[in-house]
């Protein structure tokens, strides 16, 4: 997962801010952002390019657990017109760290080694009524590691081409579209030697309804089917209810269902017994609280529940 918060170079002045951390068990880490774009007097821009570099080293608290990062970001957008924009997000990350193994039998030679990158290029469109995006993204990640006396190296290509359209009916309901298309290529070498490789694909198609009901009720519901090469289709809904209790604190009830298929690195993995992995799903309920007022101060309260069934996870069995 990548968290892109960037600022927008478009409106950003164009600066360099720089942010340093430092903690417990050496941990340090060192941010640099760089902003520019071509605004000249009075006129606003219409081409800027934002880039954050970050770099973190953390000894971590257990024998074996020490870890270094780095990460490259940046944001190139191109303003087409008042209405479209042209953005191409990328990044860069590589990591080095130990594994500290299990209670059970300590391993203090385990270690991971990961790379990747990622390019998205996307044309983004906005008017008074409207919202609509069509992107296509490339990341490629490789991984090498040293586990359990076996040495592994892992290769996966990901493609996904996603486009959605928001409209905005009148003042209380808008309403929404989108289909995503993706594509995962894997492969898998370890030094017993075994080889193994894949290619799975999946179309998902969704829509979303947000009704304000009134000015106190708020009602938000998803649809979502999904197809897959190497599963059944799936089916998956959610509704979110939300109520203004007073101006400053409001109510919200949630009910969904999820639904996840096993990665390839999942497939590769495999069960006991050579049983094949299901695709995990779940059913979950929310209640919450939150107050929030115009000054300062801001809380959440949430009880929730999630009910899942085959669920995927690594539990290890060590042969005695």
């Amino acid at each position: 997962m990548i968290d892109c918060r960037l600022p927008q170079p478009l409106t950003e002045s164009g600066k360099i801010n720089t942010t340093l951390e430092v903690g417990s068990y050496d941990y340090a880490s060192l941010s640099i952002t760089a902003t520019n774009n071509n605004a000249h007097g009075i006129e606003p821009a219409t081409q800027g390019n934002t880039v954050t570099f970050t770099s973190s080293h953390d000894k971590g608290w257990r024998n074996n657990s020490s870890r270094d990062a780095s990460t490259l970001l940046f944001k190139s957008v191109w303003k087409i017109s008042d209405q479209l924009n042209l953005d191409i997000l990328g990044s860069a990350d590589t990591s080095r760290a130990r594994l500290s193994g299990t209670d059970v039998a300590p391993t203090p030679d385990d270690w991971q080694n990961d790379h990747g990158w990622l390019i998205s290029p996307g044309l983004f469109f906005r008017n008074e009524t409207t919202q609509a995006a069509v992107f296509w993204s490339h990341n490629e990640t490789s991984t090498k590691s040293f586990t359990f006396a076996t040495d592994y190296d892992y290769k996966i290509k990901r493609d996904e081409l996603t486009a959605y359209v928001d409209q905005k009916i009148n003042s209380e309901l808008n309403l929404g579209l989108g289909v995503s298309y993706e594509n995962n290529r894997f492969n898998q070498i370890e030094s017993t030697p075994k080889t193994w490789t894949d290619t799975m694909e999946s179309l998902g198609v969704w829509t979303r309804a947000d009704w304000k009901i009134n000015s106190d009720n708020q009602l938000k519901l998803t649809l979502r089917e999904d197809t897959f090469t190497d599963f059944k289709k799936h089916f998956s809904w959610d509704i979110h209810f939300r109520h203004q209790l007073n101006k400053d604190l409001s109510a919200h009830a949630k009910i969904g269902t999820a639904y996840h298929t096993p990665s390839a690195n999942d497939l590769a993995g495999g069960t006991v017994g050579g049983v094949p992995l299901r695709p995990e799903t779940n059913y979950g309920k929310e209640l919450g609280l939150r107050y929030e007022n115009s000054k300062d101060l801001s809380w959440t309260i949430v009880a929730f529940e999630n009910s899942l069934t085959d669920l995927i996870s690594f539990d290890y069995v060590f042969p005695y």
